[in-house]
Protein backbone atom coordinates (compact mmCIF):
# COMPACT_ATOMS: atom_id res chain seq x y z
CA UNK A 1 0.00 0.00 0.00
CA UNK A 2 2.49 2.48 -1.16
CA UNK A 3 2.13 6.12 -1.88
CA UNK A 4 2.39 5.68 -5.63
CA UNK A 5 0.52 8.65 -7.05
CA UNK A 6 0.20 8.29 -10.80
CA UNK A 7 -3.19 9.97 -10.94
CA UNK A 8 -4.60 13.39 -10.31
CA UNK A 9 -3.04 15.19 -7.36
CA UNK A 10 -5.22 17.31 -5.13
CA UNK A 11 -2.16 19.37 -4.22
CA UNK A 12 -2.14 20.65 -7.81
CA UNK A 13 -5.39 22.51 -7.16
CA UNK A 14 -4.69 26.22 -6.53
CA UNK A 15 -5.29 27.08 -2.89
CA UNK A 16 -5.53 23.42 -1.79
CA UNK A 17 -3.87 22.69 1.54
CA UNK A 18 -3.17 18.99 2.06
CA UNK A 19 -2.60 19.43 5.81
CA UNK A 20 -6.11 18.12 6.49
CA UNK A 21 -5.46 14.99 4.42
CA UNK A 22 -2.15 14.40 6.18
CA UNK A 23 -3.94 14.59 9.52
CA UNK A 24 -6.73 12.33 8.27
CA UNK A 25 -4.28 9.58 7.32
CA UNK A 26 -2.60 9.82 10.74
CA UNK A 27 -5.80 9.19 12.72
CA UNK A 28 -6.02 6.01 14.81
CA UNK A 29 -8.63 3.47 13.54
CA UNK A 30 -11.22 4.26 16.24
CA UNK A 31 -11.04 8.00 15.57
CA UNK A 32 -11.26 7.42 11.82
CA UNK A 33 -14.43 5.35 12.35
CA UNK A 34 -15.89 7.99 14.63
CA UNK A 35 -15.13 10.72 12.09
CA UNK A 36 -16.83 8.70 9.34
CA UNK A 37 -19.92 8.26 11.52
CA UNK A 38 -20.11 11.95 12.42
CA UNK A 39 -19.65 13.01 8.79
CA UNK A 40 -22.32 10.54 7.70
CA UNK A 41 -24.78 12.02 10.18
CA UNK A 42 -23.91 15.57 9.13
CA UNK A 43 -24.37 14.75 5.43
CA UNK A 44 -27.83 13.20 5.88
CA UNK A 45 -29.23 16.09 7.90
CA UNK A 46 -32.25 17.42 6.02
CA UNK A 47 -32.25 14.71 3.34
CA UNK A 48 -35.18 12.38 2.71
CA UNK A 49 -34.64 8.61 2.48
CA UNK A 50 -34.24 8.57 -1.31
CA UNK A 51 -31.67 11.37 -1.18
CA UNK A 52 -29.80 9.56 1.61
CA UNK A 53 -29.71 6.40 -0.54
CA UNK A 54 -28.37 8.30 -3.54
CA UNK A 55 -25.71 10.07 -1.48
CA UNK A 56 -24.71 6.84 0.29
CA UNK A 57 -24.44 4.96 -3.01
CA UNK A 58 -22.39 7.80 -4.46
CA UNK A 59 -19.90 7.68 -1.58
CA UNK A 60 -19.70 3.88 -1.82
CA UNK A 61 -18.96 4.22 -5.55
CA UNK A 62 -16.21 6.74 -4.84
CA UNK A 63 -14.76 4.39 -2.21
CA UNK A 64 -14.90 1.44 -4.61
CA UNK A 65 -13.07 3.47 -7.26
CA UNK A 66 -10.35 4.39 -4.76
CA UNK A 67 -10.02 0.76 -3.61
CA UNK A 68 -9.82 -0.48 -7.22
CA UNK A 69 -7.11 2.05 -8.07
CA UNK A 70 -5.12 1.11 -4.96
CA UNK A 71 -5.39 -2.61 -5.72
CA UNK A 72 -4.26 -2.10 -9.31
CA UNK A 73 -1.34 0.04 -8.12
CA UNK A 74 -0.27 -2.68 -5.66
CA UNK A 75 -0.51 -5.33 -8.39
CA UNK A 76 1.61 -3.30 -10.80
CA UNK A 77 4.15 -2.61 -8.06
CA UNK A 78 4.27 -6.30 -7.08
CA UNK A 79 4.70 -7.37 -10.71
CA UNK A 80 7.65 -5.02 -11.14
CA UNK A 81 9.44 -6.16 -7.96
CA UNK A 82 12.72 -7.78 -9.16
CA UNK A 83 12.63 -10.43 -6.42
CA UNK A 84 9.12 -11.53 -7.34
CA UNK A 85 10.01 -11.56 -11.04
CA UNK A 86 12.98 -13.84 -10.29
CA UNK A 87 10.80 -16.08 -8.11
CA UNK A 88 8.34 -16.49 -10.99
CA UNK A 89 11.20 -17.25 -13.39
CA UNK A 90 12.63 -19.84 -10.98
CA UNK A 91 9.21 -21.45 -10.65
CA UNK A 92 8.84 -21.60 -14.45
CA UNK A 93 12.31 -23.14 -14.77
CA UNK A 94 11.49 -25.75 -12.11
CA UNK A 95 8.36 -26.73 -14.03
CA UNK A 96 10.41 -27.00 -17.23
CA UNK A 97 13.02 -29.19 -15.49
CA UNK A 98 10.26 -31.43 -14.11
CA UNK A 99 8.71 -31.71 -17.56
CA UNK A 100 12.07 -32.63 -19.12
CA UNK A 101 12.74 -35.17 -16.36
CA UNK A 102 9.39 -36.85 -17.06
CA UNK A 103 10.23 -37.03 -20.78
CA UNK A 104 13.66 -38.55 -20.05
CA UNK A 105 12.15 -41.11 -17.66
CA UNK A 106 9.65 -42.23 -20.33
CA UNK A 107 12.41 -43.04 -22.83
Amino acid sequence: MGGNNNGISLSGIPGFDDTALTGLFALPPAQMSLLATVLGLVFIDGLDTDQQNVLGNFFMSVGQSIATAAAQSELIQANSDPTKIMQRQIQALRKEVQSLARKVNRQ
